[in-house]
């Protein structure tokens, strides 16, 4: 069984199909151009199971979630986080897409998650319309799909179901230890961004920037903003880093600073992912 088929079927958990599909010699080439009606002519009755299995292929065969890794070190003084230490951290190359958003979401609500939101007006598009909350969540649930250790809790367990309103996501704890996705820190945000992002402001009818930069990261200071973990030293607001098509705040979004509820989900904010580098807990 080649491994982008055999990565989805475990992450769906239908390893039960993996004799379907290589009795019919379907490999991770094809994966392109399998339709509903091929996995039902082979006998994938339920469409439920059909529709999980197109999602997760397309996921796969788009090899989204692709990330940077840097070595981080000390931000410079013209930052207003000037002289923050960055641990060496991976990003995510570009937003967590709709097709990449749906699969794990999907995979999340039959695994005991309670995962709301996430839009966008087509495959190509980074998702917008997800609380804080809900990205949190998000990002537990693609740990554990992809077999990682999940980074939020909630009273020391997984941190899976519930929202706690404007002022609860101080109950949400980091496990800096874990070696799931997470969301960034605003000062990983600021570090990659710096390290040579895009400054761009794109139109929302348009697809997604896909052109990177030096780094391999496209767009953070352009079409959307990326939710971060930290939350605002003088309230409970949550902070969010990059710009919009919407917020025009100058060439270098990589320095503007913004905030929005943990509870509250808009068209212009969507989700960036993160991870620690083996012995290098953030």
């Amino acid at each position: 069984m080649d491994i982008k088929i055999q990565r989805a079927l475990e992450g769906e958990r239908l390893e039960n199909l993996s004799p379907i599909l290589a009795g019919q010699g379907i490999t991770d080439e094809l994966l392109d151009h399998i339709t509903d009606r091929d996995l039902r002519e082979i006998g994938v009755d339920k469409l439920g199971v059909r529709r999980r299995l197109l999602l997760a292929f397309e996921a796969e065969g788009k090899s989204v979630g692709m990330m940077s890794q840097f070595s981080g070190g000390r931000l410079p003084i013209e930052s207003d986080m000037a002289g923050r230490e960055v641990a060496p951290f991976k990003i995510g190359r570009h937003a967590v897409l709709r097709d990449e958003w749906n699969t794990v979401k999907i995979w999340g609500l039959a695994n005991g998650y309670q995962i709301s939101g996430g839009t966008a007006i087509s495959p190509l598009r980074p998702v917008v319309q997800v609380s804080w909350y809900d990205a949190v969540k998000w990002c537990n649930a693609k740990s554990e799909r992809a077999g990682l250790a999940s980074p939020y809790r909630l009273s020391g367990a997984v941190y899976r179901r519930g929202e706690f309103g404007p002022d609860g996501a101080s109950s949400i704890d980091w496990d800096k230890r874990a070696n799931g996705y997470r969301l960034p820190t605003e000062a990983e945000w600021e570090w990659a961004a710096r390290e040579g992002a895009i400054n761009c402001h794109r139109y929302p009818e348009k697809e997604c920037e896909t052109k990177p930069d030096a780094t391999g990261i496209s767009n953070m200071s352009g079409d959307f903003f990326d939710w971060c973990w930290d939350c605002e030293e003088s309230g409970s607001e949550r902070r969010i880093r990059g710009g919009s098509w919407k917020h025009h705040v100058g060439l270098e979004t990589f320095g503007y600073r913004c905030s929005r509820l943990p509870n509250k989900s808009d068209h212009v904010t969507g989700v960036r992912l993160a991870r620690n580098i083996p012995g290098n807990p953030s």
